[in-house]
């Protein structure tokens, strides 16, 4: 039992300040909690912003290169299939595997383009004229790198890309058998270029 009487206000101050103590530390300890809180949402934003950022650099590069090619076929150059090959390797990284996939098929459309173009400049050295299968060829493989370049920002996917969409994957997957001189290759192989400057 307590006896009040012997309580002096000594002791209540004394007891008073421990309590003020304790919930003062205990403000501070909840706002510098809640300041931590605050700073990782800030870094996990920055993140979020500088992942945004590359992957929008890697989908202006691919669509770049695609636009280039499809417009001017024999610019397929080495420095050209190094920074695709480069493209490719960073899109492992930033998203998931299925959009590397996509862009090895792109890839290997820009190839068939590459070689069709090649293939009637030499016959029209040759023989003056190209005749009228080739030229067909080359429109087919312009309309098919075009629709690749449609389906681009399907295989993207609003930069979350965790599944390129059915349509984008059905367009990619529909062209022939590649007819390139331009290394083909798959997921499975490695993106080293071996093609040479023409």
């Amino acid at each position: 039992m307590i006896d009040w009487a012997a309580f002096t206000w000594e002791a209540f101050a004394t007891l008073f300040t421990g309590l003020a103590a304790v919930l003062a530390a205990a403000v501070i300890g909840w706002r510098q909690s809640s300041i931590m809180d605050r700073q990782v949402e800030i870094q996990q934003q920055a993140l979020r912003s500088d992942l945004f950022d590359r992957r929008m650099r890697n989908f202006e590069t691919v669509q770049s290169i695609i636009r280039q090619v499809r417009n001017e076929p024999h610019s397929l150059y080495i420095s050209v299939i190094h920074q695709f090959h480069a493209a490719i390797d960073e899109a492992k990284f930033l998203f998931p595997q299925g959009v590397s996939d996509d862009l090895l098929a792109i890839y290997n459309r820009m190839g068939d383009l590459h070689a069709i173009d090649a293939e009637i400049r030499a016959e029209t050295i040759g023989q003056g004229h190209a005749g009228v299968e080739l030229p067909q060829k080359k429109l087919e493989a312009i309309r098919a790198l075009s629709e690749a370049l449609d389906a681009l920002p399907e295989i993207y996917a609003d930069m979350r890309l965790f599944n390129a969409s059915t349509q984008a994957r059905a367009l990619l997957t529909a062209s022939a058998a590649p007819t390139s001189t331009i290394p083909t290759i798959s997921s499975g192989e490695s993106t080293s270029p071996n093609a040479s400057q023409p």
